[in-house]
């Protein structure tokens, strides 16, 4: 037995426990040499032979161990390999998009979302002045286009919502309170900060209640539109505290009464097309005092949450 392996690789196992002439048969020691081991039976390997000898067993190939072309017993990153990552790396990120998109729509349309935004200087002119001046307002029911279930844009219909104007009410806002703070030698950014979270937590609170009151009187009015006129009164927090900078304690309480009867009667009006019902069934006759009671609610919370979000940044 002992010479069939003998004779097959070539001496590998010599007498001294090496591996001897390594290499095919018949003396054809050109492949050898290319791996790079040597024949002489009594080095093994070449020069990993007294490694063999030392360590009582076969000594590592070149390069730590596995076979020919490895480096440190590991595959090369070759360029295939990185290009295959790298595609497998677009094809996780495109996959984990597309996910996170499907999720949004289901809470969040974006398409919808651009329709509150779709104004122009026109309209918003017209729709400030018209929260300061409702009450010679005639027509507030919303025009839909002709083709489509959908309500005309903001810029083609004053009494459509919008939140622009809301948006920059709100920025607004934070920055006059800044000013105010400052004026009193009260202005710190974590100060501003917590003013402009207070704000912010306040009509989340107030749109999250709303919200769930639109479930119980059963109208079609959406989150956004919620959002839209419970938002307005940051236009009227601006006129407060600007009113408050230059006429004081008077301007204040002036500016609050005069924006708060506006602004109910804006709500008032505009919130009655779509959330009062005509018809005369008993039954809906019950649901539409309860939208009544929802109507007036909303309308009456706002004056109360101007007040408190502005009258500790008044100087007097």
């Amino acid at each position: 037995m002992y010479s069939d392996h003998q004779d097959y690789y070539g001496g590998a196992y010599g007498p001294d426990g090496g591996y001897g002439n390594y290499g095919p048969p018949n003396g054809q020691n050109q492949q050898q040499q290319s791996y790079g081991y040597g024949g002489d039976p009594n080095q093994g390997y070449g020069q990993y032979g007294q490694q063999q000898q030392q360590h009582g067993g076969y000594p590592p190939p070149p390069g730590g161990g596995g076979f020919p072309g490895m480096m440190g017993g590991q595959m090369p990153f070759t360029p295939i390999m990185a290009d295959f990552a790298k595609h497998y790396g677009e094809n996780l990120v495109d996959q984990g998009k597309t996910m996170v998109d499907e999720k949004l729509q289901k809470f969040v349309s974006v398409s919808k979302l651009k329709y509150y935004f779709a104004v122009d200087t026109a309209y918003v002119m017209k729709k400030i002045g018209l929260l300061f001046f409702p009450f010679t307002h005639k027509d507030w029911s919303i025009h839909y286009d002709k083709n489509e279930d959908d309500a005309v844009q903001p810029r083609f219909e004053v009494n459509a919502p919008d939140l622009y104007i809301p948006l920059m009410a709100f920025i607004t806002y934070i920055l006059i309170a800044g000013v105010s703070l400052g004026m009193q030698q009260k202005f710190t950014p974590e100060l501003l900060g917590i003013q402009c979270s207070s704000a912010l937590g306040w009509l989340i609170l107030e749109l999250m209640i709303f919200t769930g009151c639109t479930y119980i009187i059963q109208t079609d009015l959406k989150v956004f539109d919620l959002l839209t006129f419970c938002a307005y009164k940051f236009v009227g927090m601006i006129f407060v505290l600007a009113s408050s900078l230059v006429l004081s304690k008077t301007g204040y309480y002036s500016a609050l009464g005069y924006f708060s009867l506006s602004l109910s009667v804006f709500l008032i009006r505009t919130l009655k097309k779509q959330i009062y019902s005509v018809t005369t069934h008993e039954h809906v006759m019950s649901g539409n005092k309860r939208r009544l009671y929802f109507l007036l609610t909303l309308a009456g919370v706002q004056p109360l949450l101007m007040w408190w979000l502005t009258y500790h940044l008044t100087k007097w």
